[in-house]
């Protein structure tokens, strides 16, 4: 008869191989010591080699090359370094490719002033001779390359809205909605005159809205947020209280509403 395995012996194996695959594989150790060094590159305003963190050719759908690395170049170059802190990093590696998802903390002076980022990325990265490069999902760069100053400039339209809905003003209405604004089978001229009418309709009109949540894609962004709406109509207070998303493009004049209105 066989004899059962003896438990002294195999307690000491078990454990074992649990470290082991707790421990981080030597790939592992060198994409996070890669990933160190590009984040160090920013807290040591060096905008040369966190450039150098990503493949030749690497595009962003808000910057273009040659615009992202001067925007990094100069942002590193102002008078406070940005605070970097990684708070959460998990990988997968597949041969000579990496995807890596984590979080971090980026504190600094961006557009109107310091300001804290809790950010999530999605990295995508490929070993290229004998070192890795991010070849694609970098927030990071994004935000270095300008990102606040969009969002800025977003948040802007939103109170621009605000402010045209307050005091009835068309004029003030059309400079936010993009003149190719096609969504749900209406055009500009289309919303243009429902707003002209609700103008008419409505004594007053309070918009208030919450924080948006600003999500940039290929040629626009997304942004979504809660909404409390007030109006006078005819004499009767009506309120509203919901969530709206609305699509925005970035136009030779700035970012306009495009969708969603």
């Amino acid at each position: 008869m066989r004899k059962p395995p003896n438990k002294l012996l195999l307690f000491p194996l078990v454990a074992c191989l649990l470290v082991f695959a707790a421990c981080p594989s030597r790939t592992e150790k060198e994409i996070a010591g890669f990933l160190d060094q590009c984040s160090a590159a920013v807290t040591r305003k060096d905008p040369r080699k966190f450039l150098n963190c990503f493949a030749p050719g690497y595009s962003d759908p808000l910057f273009p090359a040659g615009l992202a690395a001067q925007n990094i170049q100069n942002g590193l170059a102002g008078g406070l370094a940005p605070s970097y802190q990684l708070l959460e990093r998990k990988m997968q590696i597949q041969g000579s490719e990496a995807q890596v998802d984590q979080s971090f903390r980026l504190e600094g002076l961006f557009s109107r002033g310091r300001r804290s980022c809790n950010e999530r990325e999605k990295l995508r990265l490929r070993r290229e001779g004998r070192g890795w490069r991010i070849v694609s999902g970098s927030v990071l760069y994004q935000l270095l390359a300008g990102r606040p100053a969009e969002e800025d400039q977003i948040r802007s339209v939103l109170e621009k809205r605000v402010r045209a809905l307050r005091e009835k003003d068309l004029g003030l209405f059309k400079e936010i909605v993009d003149p190719e604004y096609d969504f749900k089978g209406r055009n500009f001229k289309q919303v243009i005159a429902q707003r002209a009418e609700d103008f008419k309709n409505y004594r007053s009109i309070e918009l208030t809205l919450d924080r948006p949540r600003i999500l940039f894609r290929d040629g626009g962004a997304d942004v979504t947020e809660g909404y409390r709406l007030v109006v006078d109509y005819r004499g009767e207070q009506r309120e509203f209280n919901d969530t709206e998303k609305l699509g925005f493009r970035k136009t030779e004049k700035g970012w306009k509403i495009s969708q969603g209105l």
